[in-house]
């Protein structure tokens, strides 16, 4: 009998789940979770009490309208695929260097004389062999694809800052010439292409940004990017808002060190070349986890 418990809220963000988000469940406790949330607690169970460190993967459907509990159909986890052929490569050159006096030994115990050294090079034959195999079949973990929803501490970055500012952010922004001002705005951000790309973007993501041409396109080399709305509509939702929490935080880091205040959700609205739909629903959940805190 499944000890699943399907609760329609997270207990890790305190979100509902949404349709066909990305969810697992606590096989010690049955607690259903956000896939995301669960990897943001270090892949342990964030149920008071449980702390279990194995999931299962699920989907969840859509709610009944008439209160009853989620139902989740459990779905098989993707294939692992092989390490890459360079890691691949770097493990076998290891292991030549490990089994090569192994096999020497392995041999020399087998000519002798004595029936323990003849064991113990058996032995040692099948253990570089099962070495072997597992460096030429080694699988890595599939990436996953990050949705929009993430912990509070991302998605309310309109209310609190994101993350304490360093040194070399605040030599990076003057570097650049970021300019500070009361409402700022995307034609004076300085953010390059690459450090936009590395914010919760998976590489299929990112592939597909590259094909359209990148998120953040240069404008102005040295002095400032736009953010172009010809560009982002073309990319899923997910990436879109993804963008967006970044040029948050990079919006509240520079604020925060230049006039104590933090960029609104309302103020991003104001600025030209940003998706709107992508702001509401960032708007929305914010709003929505907000009543739950409270």
């Amino acid at each position: 009998m499944s000890t699943e418990r399907s609760e329609s809220i997270c207990p890790f963000c305190r979100a509902e789940f949404l349709p066909q988000e990305a969810t697992v469940s606590c096989r010690r406790c049955g607690t259903v979770q956000h896939r995301e949330c669960w990897e943001h607690a270090d892949e342990r169970c964030s149920v008071f009490g449980c702390g279990g460190t194995e999931a299962r993967s699920r989907a969840m459907e859509r709610p009944s309208t008439r209160g009853a509990t989620a139902r989740s159909q459990e779905i098989p986890s993707p294939p692992r695929p092989f390490a890459p052929l360079s890691e691949r490569t770097r493990d076998v050159g290891l292991l030549l260097i490990a089994a090569i006096p192994l096999m020497s030994l392995a041999i020399a115990a087998v000519a002798s004389d004595s029936e323990t050294y003849q064991l113990i090079g058996i032995v040692l034959f099948a253990l570089c062999a099962l070495l072997g195999v597992r460096v030429l079949t080694r699988r890595v973990d599939p990436p996953v694809t990050p949705g929009w929803r993430r912990p509070a501490d991302l998605l309310l970055s309109d209310y609190a800052p994101a993350d304490e500012p360093d040194d070399a952010d605040t030599d990076d922004h003057q570097e650049r010439g970021a300019a500070g001002g009361s409402v700022p705005a995307l034609a004076r951000l300085a953010v390059g292409r690459e450090r936009a790309l590395e914010y919760e973007l998976s590489p299929q993501q990112r592939r597909g940004v590259d094909d359209e041409r990148a998120t953040l396109d240069f404008v102005n080399e040295g002095t400032g990017h736009e953010l172009r709305e010809a560009i982002l509509e073309h990319l899923p939702m997910a990436t879109q808002q993804a963008v967006i929490r970044m040029v948050l935080q990079i919006l509240n880091r520079r604020n925060a060190l230049e006039n104590g205040r933090f960029t609104t959700l309302d103020e991003l609205r104001q600025i030209p070349g940003v998706p709107r739909v992508a702001i509401e629903g960032l708007r929305r959940a914010a709003l929505r986890r907000l009543s739950l805190i409270a």
